[in-house]
């Protein structure tokens, strides 16, 4: 492949990622405002719902957020009456961070992720298992490159 067709297809895909990740934070905001979250919180307390329950370091790890900017997040997902601290069963010394979601709470994420869930299921079945397998490794892999300029970002901001 010419150097040049190369170089379109990365633009073409990096634009891509552009429109996804910015209709992402909108979709995404839109929903933490029912909730009365800020978009940041929204997808902690999601990471906290498919990670935890997580201690404050893991937490930091898997965001790439710094420790003092977990304890903020942390103290505002309690606030908000989401997530809970909890002393650790196998270690009293640590606490870890839980999803406490509400009945009500569960309902309304499920009615409002409902029409969103099912347009996916009509996406993805315009593409084959191997080509989802693809998208998966690589929505993957782009996820822990972004952790990564996160937590760059973080001890350069700290210097």
């Amino acid at each position: 492949m010419p150097k040049q067709n190369r170089k379109a297809i990365f633009e073409a895909v990096n634009l891509a990622g552009r429109e996804l990740s910015a209709s992402s934070v909108i979709f995404h905001s839109l929903m933490a405002e029912k909730f009365g979250l800020s978009v940041t919180d929204w997808r902690a307390w999601d990471m906290v719902m498919r990670h935890g329950p997580l201690t404050a370091g893991d937490f930091a790890k898997l965001t790439g957020l710094t420790p003092g900017a977990v304890t903020g997040l942390i103290d505002r997902l309690v606030g908000a009456g989401v997530v809970e601290r909890v002393a650790d069963s196998r270690d009293r010394r640590k606490v870890l961070v839980k999803s406490v979601t509400q009945p009500s709470q569960q309902q309304d994420r499920e009615s409002l992720f409902s029409p969103m869930l099912k347009a996916l299921e009509r996406l993805y079945a315009d593409y084959s298992d191997d080509e989802l397998q693809t998208i998966a490794g690589f929505m993957t892999r782009m996820s822990v490159l972004l952790r990564e300029q996160t937590a760059k970002l973080n001890r350069n901001q700290n210097r």
